[in-house]
C-alpha cells in the first residue's frame, strides 16, 4: 500500500474517532462522527467556520494543512492552549485530535469572549484563510518566479518577477504533498528538506488547456536535478542548481590534472587521451569525493592553482522539488532538432526566434574604463557582467544580439572618437563554436559521451521521444536515449554483449511512455539549457510565464534606473 494513502486512511479515521467524543461533549449526535462530508460539515459548524471550507479538502498538500489549522481551532475551543497543546495540533493532529474527544480534561468552552474573542480569533481565522488561499493558488493555479540569470536575455531580463500559470498545461498535483508553505525544497536560511520525503503522490496531471507550443517560456523542474550537491562556491555560486552529472565529469577531469602536476618536473602537456581511458577509474573518485567525503576540486585556471571546497553534503530530490527553471521551448516530441552553426533548424527548416543573443569578440584600441561599463548598459542595455575582458591587450567578449552589435558599431564609426574619449573598436567577429576536432574530456555537451563531438552552435540532428513512438536500440540511441528510458521511464536497461536489454528481457526497440522537448535559452552562449544535459519530460514541465509584473536591474540604485517602469504589469507574448 502507498504510504500516502495508508497516511490519508490513518487521519480519517482518527478525525472520525476524535470527532465521536468531541460531538459527544458538544451535544451533537456522537454517530454523525461516522457520517463522510457530514462529520466534516458539522465540525466547521462547532467552531464556527464558513461550511465551503470543505473543499479545501480536496486539494491534495493542503489537505493536511486544513486539518492541522482545524485541530489546532478545536484545541483552542476545548480550552487546550498550552505550547505543547498547540505543537501537539500542528504537528500530530490526528493524535491530538483523539485526545480532544476522550480526555477529561478537554472541556468545552468555545472561543474566548469580547475582546480577546476579536484579538484572537478574527486574526486567527484571517490568518489560516491566507495562508489555506495562497497555498492553493501557489500550487494550483498561479506561482511567482523571479529570473536569476541572463539566460533569457533579452526576452526576460535579470530581475523580472514573473506570474507562472499551472492551469495552461494541466496541473501536476504536488508529488510530495505533505510540506512547509511557501518553501519548495529546503527550509529557509538551511539544507533541511522543506517536505516529507516519504509521503508521495504518483505523478499525476490535471485536464490542461492547451499543449505546449514552440516557442513558449516554460518553466520545468530541472532534469538533472535528482542528486543535489549543497552549498557554495567560493565566488558564492550556490551549488544546489548545478548538474550533479556534470560536475562528477568537471571533478573527474580535474583530479586528472592535480594528480599530474604534481609529479616532479612534468611540464608537458597533459594527454586527455590517456584520461579518457582511465576516465571509470576518476569518476569513481569523484562520487566519492562528493557523496562521501563531500568535498568538490576545482582548478583555477586563472591563478593555475587548484582547491577543494567543503560541501554540505547532497541530497535525493523528488521531481516536484527539484530546481526551478525557465527556458524557452524549441522542439516538441516528434520534432527533429539541429543547430548549424548558431542557428536553429527544425524537420530540416530554420526556425529562429529575434533577438537571439550571441558572444562576439571584440578588440577595442584601448581597456575600457569601470565607469565606462555603465554607458554601455545604458545605451547599448548590455550588463556590465557581459563585457568580460579575455586579455590585457583590450579584448572582449561581449555577449548582445546581432542589431545590438550593429548598433555598436554604427555608433562608434559615426562618433569616431569625438565622444568616446579615444575608444574604438579595432575588430569585431561572432564567435561560432565548431565541431570538435578531438575528445572533449569535460564532455559538456549532451549526450555527454566522446562518440558525439556536438557543441553549442553545432548540436544534432537530434529527434524528441513522443509518447507511444519507438525506436530502434543500437549504439547510438542507447547513449542518446539512456537516460530517458532509465530515469525518467524507472527502466532497467543494459548494454550486454549479445544486445540490449530492458528489464532483463532482450530487445530490438523501446517504445516511449512521455513526450519530451528540448528548452534553451535566448542568450545561446550564455545559457545552461538542454544543449548541456538533455531532453525535459513531460512530468518535469511546471507551467507557462504569463505575466510579469515586476522589473528590477540589480546594477542600478533606487534612483538610478533600478525599476524599469516599462516592463511593469505586461503580458508575456508568445
Amino acid at each position: 500500500m502507498n504510504l500516502l494513502l495508508l497516511v490519508n486512511i490513518i487521519f480519517y479515521i482518527s478525525s472520525c474517532i476524535g470527532l465521536y467524543g468531541i460531538f459527544k461533549k458538544s451535544s451533537i449526535n456522537p454517530s454523525l462522527a461516522f457520517v463522510p462530508v457530514l462529520n466534516y460539515l458539522k465540525w466547521l459548524k462547532l467552531l464556527e467556520k464558513p461550511w465551503w471550507w470543505i473543499f479545501i479538502f480536496i486539494f491534495p498538500g493542503v489537505n493536511f494543512l486544513m486539518f492541522s489549522v482545524l485541530v489546532y481551532c478545536t484545541s483552542i475551543y476545548f480550552n487546550r492552549r498550552s505550547m505543547a497543546d498547540v505543537a501537539m495540533a500542528c504537528f500530530l493532529p490526528f493524535i491530538a485530535i483523539i485526545r480532544l474527544g476522550f480526555d477529561a480534561n478537554s472541556t468545552l468552552v468555545g472561543y474566548p469572549t469580547t475582546k480577546e474573542k476579536n484579538i484572537v480569533k478574527e486574526w486567527v481565522d484571517a490568518l489560516v484563510f491566507a495562508v489555506i488561499a495562497a497555498s492553493i493558488i501557489r500550487g494550483y493555479f498561479l506561482e511567482a518566479f523571479t529570473i536569476p540569470t541572463s539566460s533569457m536575455e533579452k526576452d526576460m531580463l535579470i530581475g523580472d518577477y514573473l506570474f507562472v500559470s499551472k492551469l495552461h498545461y494541466g496541473v501536476k498535483i504536488p508529488q510530495t504533498p505533505v510540506a512547509f508553505p511557501f518553501v519548495h525544497n529546503n527550509m529557509p536560511f538551511s539544507y533541511v528538506p522543506s517536505y516529507l520525503k516519504s509521503l508521495d503522490i504518483p505523478y499525476t496531471r490535471m485536464p490542461k488547456f492547451t499543449d505546449i507550443q514552440r516557442h513558449d517560456r516554460v518553466v520545468f523542474n530541472f532534469p538533472t536535478g535528482d542528486t543535489a550537491i549543497l552549498g557554495f562556491t567560493p565566488q558564492t555560486s550556490e551549488l544546489q542548481g548545478h548538474n550533479y552529472y556534470q560536475m562528477v565529469r568537471d571533478q573527474a577531469f580535474n583530479l586528472y590534472q592535480i594528480e599530474h602536476q604534481k609529479i616532479p618536473g612534468n611540464t608537458s602537456p597533459l594527454d586527455d587521451s590517456l584520461y579518457m581511458n582511465q576516465v571509470v577509474e576518476y569518476e569513481q573518485k569523484a562520487r566519492k569525493l562528493l557523496l562521501e567525503d563531500h568535498n568538490y576540486t576545482y582548478v583555477d585556471y586563472n591563478r593555475g592553482n587548484f582547491g577543494m571546497i567543503n560541501t554540505s553534503g547532497f541530497a535525493l530530490r523528488p521531481i516536484d522539488r527539484k530546481e526551478n527553471y525557465i527556458k524557452r521551448c524549441v522542439a516538441l516530441p516528434g520534432d527533429v532538432l539541429e543547430l548549424k552553426d548558431g542557428i536553429l533548424h527544425i524537420n530540416g527548416a530554420v526556425n529562429e526566434i529575434e533577438h537571439t543573443q550571441h558572444n562576439y569578440l571584440i578588440q577595442f584600441n584601448r581597456n575600457i574604463y569601470k565607469k565606462e561599463r555603465l554607458d554601455f548598459k545604458k545605451r547599448f542595455d548590455i550588463n556590465t557582467a557581459d563585457l568580460n575582458q579575455i586579455s590585457e591587450n583590450a579584448a572582449y567578449i561581449v555577449n548582445m544580439s546581432d542589431d545590438v552589435f550593429q548598433e555598436m558599431e554604427l555608433f562608434f564609426s559615426a562618433n569616431n572618437n569625438t565622444k568616446n574619449k579615444g575608444l574604438n573598436i579595432i575588430s569585431a567577429q561572432k564567435m561560432n563554436y565548431t565541431k570538435e576536432q578531438k575528445i572533449n574530456p569535460r564532455r559538456e555537451i549532451y549526450p555527454n559521451h566522446p562518440s558525439f563531438n556536438w557543441t553549442v552552435d553545432n548540436f544534432g540532428p537530434l529527434w524528441m521521444p513522443k509518447a507511444g513512438e519507438s525506436i530502434e536500440l543500437n549504439d547510438s540511441t542507447y547513449t542518446l536515449y539512456k537516460r530517458c528510458i532509465q530515469d525518467y521511464e524507472h527502466n532497467k536497461i543494459e548494454k550486454r554483449n549479445d544486445g540490449f536489454y530492458i528489464n532483463d528481457q532482450k530487445t530490438e526497440a523501446y517504445t516511449f511512455k512521455q513526450g519530451y522537448y528540448f528548452l534553451i535559452g535566448d542568450n545561446r552562449h550564455n545559457s545552461a539549457d538542454s544543449r548541456f544535459w538533455g531532453f525535459v519530460p513531460h512530468d518535469h514541465i511546471v507551467g507557462k510565464a504569463v505575466f510579469r509584473w515586476l522589473s528590477l536591474d540589480p546594477e542600478l540604485g533606487w534612483f538610478d534606473g533600478k525599476i524599469r517602469w516599462n516592463r511593469l504589469f505586461r503580458i508575456v507574448h508568445d
